[in-house]
């Protein structure tokens, strides 16, 4: 599962279309979201590095889910951090 959306980098300037796959390390009575978005996924593919990373923390909240990263994307869009995006590509 990934997203696309466009960001604004730390320069400033928009990417368009970005494609972010995460990560979620989740602790008591935490979770920890990290967003790494890349150009394109044939960049992450082809091992290219992220143009950014963000890292979110969200309270543990009580939602169905089918295992880690699905409970994690969907703490990420319930957030509304990203209304534009393409959810689950």
């Amino acid at each position: 599962m990934a997203f696309i959306v466009d960001i604004e980098l730390p320069s400033g300037l928009v990417a368009v279309d970005t494609y972010c796959s995460i990560q979620v390390n989740s602790s008591k009575p935490s979770v920890t979201i990290i967003c790494d978005f890349y150009v394109s996924a044939e960049s992450k593919k082809a091992g290219k590095p992220p143009i950014t990373t963000l890292y979110k923390q969200f309270a543990r909240q009580d939602m169905e889910n089918i295992n880690p990263l699905d409970y994690g994307y969907k703490l990420l869009e319930a957030s509304g951090e990203f209304p534009e995006a393409t959810w689950n590509i």
